[in-house]
C-alpha cells in the first residue's frame, strides 16, 4: 500500500467512469497525489450524476464502468504507486424499487430500513425524501451491505 501523503478526490459519474480515471494516473502520480478518494463506486440509480443514491451495495457500479474496469483501475493505481479510498455511503440507500432489491422486497425492506409502520414513513437521509437510512446496527445489515467493499479490501 502506497504510504499516506495526499488525498485527489474524483466525483465519478457520466463522462468519469473507471476507465477515464484509469487515464489520469499518470498525471496524479506526477502531481505528488498518493490516494484517489474516489466518490461512491456501488450500483446506483441509472442516471445517476453523483453515486450517493445507491441502490446495491453488493454490486460495483455498471454505470461507472463495472467491477472488472474498477479492478482494472485499482491494479494499476497500485502500479503507479497509488492507493485507492471509497467513499461507501453506509448510512442510506435509494428509494427506487427499480434496481434496489433489499426496497422491492416488504421482508427486506423492514429489515434494511428505518421504518415507522404505523405511519408508513422511513428515517431520511437529513431531508432528501429519496434517500432512505439503512439499519447499520443490525449485523446481518451490517454484513450484507459491505460484504463487497470488504472483500475489495481483503484482496489489496
Amino acid at each position: 500500500m502506497a504510504d499516506f501523503r495526499c488525498t485527489y478526490r474524483l466525483q465519478l459519474g457520466p463522462g468519469l467512469g473507471f476507465g477515464e480515471t484509469r487515464g489520469l494516473l499518470p498525471y496524479l502520480r506526477d502531481l505528488g497525489v498518493s490516494h484517489l478518494y474516489l466518490s461512491p463506486s456501488l450500483q446506483a440509480r441509472s442516471g445517476s450524476t453523483h453515486g450517493y443514491d445507491v441502490v446495491d451495495p453488493t454490486r460495483i457500479s455498471e454505470d461507472l464502468g463495472g467491477e472488472d474496469v474498477f479492478r482494472a483501475l485499482c491494479g494499476a493505481a497500485q502500479e503507479a504507486g497509488l492507493g485507492v479510498i471509497l467513499d461507501i455511503v453506509p448510512n442510506h440507500m435509494a428509494t427506487s424499487e427499480e434496481k434496489n432489491p433489499f426496497w422491492r422486497d416488504p421482508l427486506w425492506r423492514a429489515k434494511f430500513f428505518d421504518l415507522d409502520w404505523r405511519t408508513g414513513m422511513h428515517r431520511r437521509f437529513f431531508d432528501v425524501g429519496e434517500l432512505a437510512g439503512v439499519r447499520m446496527e443490525d449485523p446481518e445489515v451490517w454484513e450484507t451491505t459491505h460484504a463487497k467493499v470488504v472483500e475489495l479490501a481483503q484482496e489489496d
